[in-house]
């Protein structure tokens, strides 16, 4: 409790006897303060952490000559006020006497507090004397931007993106936690998103993406929750967008089906590494052709248009002796190059009664390292060769030589080509470096350029996949899949369509900007 010093009494009893003595005759008369406050009717915390409390102590005296009757103590506000020793009080307070209590300040979010305290007591001047109390509670708070968004109608499979914005709006340093997204679906992916941990200043902001991809024509929805160690738990933001389809788009083909191949390999090579390594390959380059289901035939030419013995099919019982053995049979080389493939292949030559079957698909492959006595036009006997098959869609060409330059590697060095590598690059065929290792991979990459024709088809339009239904000759097909990197539907081996069959794609094609 506190007491008026001895000092002042003492000031008081001096007092010259014609001065009113502070307490006299007066009836009871009240003052309400604050302890230690500049302002005495003014409580004032100041900035207070959230979730940490402030005191203050507020004093209540008679300072008049009669006892004072106490009467209610009030607050126009309870929600972050604590005054529960005030029952305590007593009921009167005679004249000089004072009695203290505690006023508790207790901010759980960021927020300005202003409200009043009242004592009311028998003081006729001032039956009721009022106390402000204002406060600062500190504490961050996350504000998304924007909290709720629309992002309007859209082409099936489209995407769209925005950008969301989270800061920090309070007045203490904020910690984000996790993002994360409950959706109806998954059409909605956070594309861009701050690391848990990251701390915001007051006023501070990051940037997060959300992406948008419509699989239907359906409504999609989905609820960003966002946590962090604002008082008021997570926030949270609605986004919720709606698809059209576009117009149908129909491709139709006849399948090809062809499943016969004539494989052709000239080989005029110096170097017996080169032969070698394309021996190995050939188990490789027959299991290749055989999880086709390739009806193949592989002729092994050297360089003089010889056909090195009857061709090898898949009724092999072991394709690599036998291309080892027809290997080892090969003539110096001419370096004839093309010109040995078309000596074979043209009327009267050795590969036309064993490897001109009608309807099938055709491919040469030159392996040379040595230097190529080239025709005058080397791409007038490209196109004499394509000739022999009809469509000429069905014939490739590829190459593995020296290249545009020449090269050398560990074990071969070749001249250049005189322009192979450029004629097989303008796309029939494949084209592998003699030099490198690796030589019977590209073996195997040519003779699998036959197989696209007979497993994808390529749609003429990009396509919401979810929209795609295949029949073959009428009939609803579920045995393939889309492969987005080729914009194709592609058939598993067994299930290719029959040659002649047809095949109809009906999908809606996407628009997308």
């Amino acid at each position: 409790m506190r007491r008026p010093p001895l000092s002042l009494l003492l000031l008081l009893v001096a007092c010259a006897a014609d001065e009113e003595p502070l307490l006299g005759n007066q009836g009871p008369r009240i003052e309400v303060f604050a302890a230690a406050a500049d302002e005495p009717e003014l409580i004032d915390f100041g900035e207070v952490p959230a979730g940490s409390d402030a005191v203050a102590t507020l004093v209540i005296r008679n300072v008049g000559g009669e006892p004072l009757e106490l009467g209610a103590v009030n607050l126009s506000r309870t929600d972050y006020l604590d005054t529960s020793d005030i029952g305590g009080l007593p009921g009167r307070l005679d004249p000089g006497a004072e009695v203290d209590f505690e006023v508790l300040f207790q901010p759980r979010f960021d927020l300005r507090f202003e409200g009043r305290l009242t004592v009311g007591s028998s003081d006729p001047e001032r039956p009721e004397v009022e106390v402000a109390i204002v406060g600062d509670g500190l504490a961050p708070t996350l504000r998304i931007d924007p909290s709720e968004f629309q992002f309007g109608t859209g082409l099936v499979g489209c995407e769209d993106e925005l950008e969301i914005e989270l800061t920090n709006i309070g007045r203490a340093p904020l910690v984000l936690g996790e993002m994360s997204l409950m959706e109806d679906g998954s059409t909605f992916a956070l594309a861009e998103r701050p690391e848990p941990g990251t701390s915001l200043e007051p006023g501070e902001s990051v940037a997060a993406a959300l992406r948008w991809t419509s699989d239907d024509h359906l409504p999609d929805t989905a609820t960003l929750h966002v946590a962090s160690n604002d008082p008021l738990g997570s926030r949270s933001a609605v986004f919720a967008g709606s698809s059209v389809t576009a117009d149908p788009v129909t491709d139709v083909w006849v399948a090809d089906g062809n499943l016969a191949l004539d494989l052709v390999i000239v080989l005029d090579a110096n170097d017996p590494d080169v032969a070698t390594e394309l021996v190995s390959s050939t188990a490789a380059l027959f299991a290749a052709l055989s999880d086709v289901g390739f009806d193949f035939r592989v002729g092994i030419v050297d360089g003089t248009g010889a056909l090195l013995g009857p061709p090898i099919d898949a009724g092999s019982g072991d394709p690599e002796a036998e291309v080892s053995a027809l290997s080892a049979l090969a003539a110096a080389p001419t370096g004839a190059g093309l010109g040995a493939a078309w000596a074979c292949l043209a009327p009267g030559g050795e590969c036309v009664a064993a490897l001109a079957r009608p309807g099938a698909d055709l491919h040469v492959v030159l392996v040379s390292d040595g230097p190529l006595a080239l025709p005058d036009s080397l791409s007038s006997l490209a196109l004499t060769i394509v000739g022999l098959r009809s469509p000429p869609a069905g014939v490739s060409i590829s190459a593995i030589t020296g290249g545009a330059t020449g090269c050398s590697g560990p074990e071969v060095t070749a001249p250049a080509d005189g322009g192979v590598q450029a004629l097989v690059g303008g796309g029939i065929g494949v084209f592998g470096s003699v030099c490198e290792p690796g030589r019977g991979e590209t073996l195997v990459a040519a003779a699998r350029r036959s197989i696209p024709a007979l497993d994808r088809f390529v749609l003429s339009a990009d396509p919401a996949p979810a929209t795609i239904h295949v029949a073959v000759d009428g009939a609803a097909n579920q045995e393939w899949t889309w492969d987005d990197a080729l914009g194709a539907i592609v058939f598993p081996p067994g299930e290719y369509p029959a040659s002649g069959a047809d095949v109809e794609v009906l999908y809606r094609a996407l628009a997308c900007e």
